[in-house]
Order: structure tokens, then C-alpha cells, then sequence
């Protein structure tokens, strides 16, 4: 709540999106060493991909991008985001079905019961 404006249940895509940059690139989205800067870079939204890891995929940073949305009103809500290709990938799929004791978060069953 740093710009102290309204919200609503998309203030939680938006924590996602700030833990999966952090699992993603192995940083926080906005660090800064002068919080001034940091708190700076969180207002005016800017994201840079970068960190440690290299091989994120364009439609990961895609994701993100979609769920750090400066302007709720403008970022998916929770559901909506099932649907992103990231989230769609064949890999999550073969996993799945390679290790029959997970269950695949995505299924079309808990997409129909999902209430986000």
C-alpha cells in the first residue's frame, strides 16, 4: 500500500507476482540499496528482469508483467490467470502425469470450482 490508493482482491495477484519474480529471478522485483530509489521503482511500477537465473521464459515474464500491474483495475483477477500460457504449459502436464501421486493444480475441476 505504498501509494495509499484503493484496492481489491487483485491485491493478492499482485503479492503472487512479486513472490513468483522472486522464485523466478532469485531477487526482489523492485530492490534498490537506497530504499528512497526502491520505493520509487515500486510507485512508477518499473520492473527489470534480471537477476541470477537466465533461462526464465518470455511467457514467465509475461505472467509477471500481467500480475505486477501498477493499476489494479488493470491487472487479471486470480482466475483469469489459469488461462495464461505460462500456466498452461505441457511440462506442468507431463509432471503431473509422470508422478501420479501430485495432483495438477490447474485441472479443469478445481477451475470450475474455483471461486477467485
Amino acid at each position: 500500500m505504498v501509494i495509499g490508493s484503493e484496492y481489491d482482491s487483485r491485491i493478492d495477484v499482485y503479492t503472487m507476482g512479486v513472490l513468483l519474480y522472486e522464485m523466478l529471478f532469485l531477487r526482489s522485483p523492485f530492490y534498490e540499496e537506497d530504499e528512497v530509489d526502491m520505493m520509487k521503482n515500486i510507485r512508477e511500477g518499473v520492473l527489470l528482469f534480471e537477476g541470477e537465473r537466465k533461462e526464465v521464459s518470455e511467457e514467465a515474464k509475461d505472467l509477471v508483467q500481467k500480475m505486477l500491474t501498477l493499476n489494479y483495475l488493470d491487472r487479471p483477477k486470480a482466475i483469469a490467470l489459469l488461462d495464461h500460457p505460462f500456466l498452461q504449459n505441457k511440462k506442468l502436464e507431463e509432471e503431473a502425469q509422470a508422478h501420479p501421486h501430485l495432483h495438477l493444480p490447474f485441472s479443469d475441476e478445481s477451475r470450475n470450482n474455483a471461486e477467485l
